[in-house]
């Protein structure tokens, strides 16, 4: 099973998944390598170590890792420098007592700015009485915020499943090209 399918199928079972390992996937040069993309970007595994684990006297390459889905608590990665391989050995620590993962709701709310609500705002607001001399601020606030959630109310939609991002950070663009990645593969 390829690590793409199987970090696919982690996400769609919606389960925390750990997986360390020797990748052969140089992390430090994730913009050389499509392969580090499709887990970090799209498949929301993100890598715990940020150095190097394979140094020799030529180059210094980070394929060794531990890299998860999960929402980590005080997380504390490190590397332990031994001469028992030519790889350097990784060591992650955590919090096991982790609150519940972002949920996300089902629906939002936006406000419709359209040409007819535009023009029935600045019609009322015409047509108010604006004496500012016996209105305080407070007041105009007031008549102002009641105007303008009259003229352009917070209508709810619905999140559809394949555009909606999985984390706060996903923007919908991304959220697309995974599902069009998905449908790919």
């Amino acid at each position: 099973m390829s690590l793409d399918r199987l970090l696919t199928i982690i996400n769609n079972e919606k389960k925390t998944g750990y997986i360390l390992g020797d990748f052969n996937i140089n992390i430090l040069k994730s913009d050389v390598h499509v392969d580090t993309c499709s887990f970090t970007d799209c498949l929301m595994f993100l890598p715990t170590v940020t150095c190097p684990t394979r140094i020799t006297e030529t180059s210094a390459t980070l394929i060794d890792n531990i890299i998860t889905n999960a929402s980590l608590i005080n997380p504390l990665s490190c590397i332990i420098y031994s001469d028992i391989s030519d790889h350097l050995s990784v060591y992650l620590s955590t919090d096991l007592d982790s609150p519940k993962a972002y949920v996300r709701s089902c629906y939002y709310y936006k406000r419709n700015f359209g040409e007819a609500n535009l023009q029935r705002f600045i019609s009322n607001i015409q047509q108010t009485d604006w004496d500012i001399d016996n209105y305080d601020f407070t007041a105009f606030s007031e008549t102002f915020t009641s105007i303008f959630d009259n003229c352009f109310p917070l209508e709810k939609y619905s999140l559809r499943k394949n555009t909606t991002p999985r984390k706060p950070w996903m923007t919908k663009g991304l959220a697309r090209s995974c599902a069009k990645k998905r449908k790919i593969v």
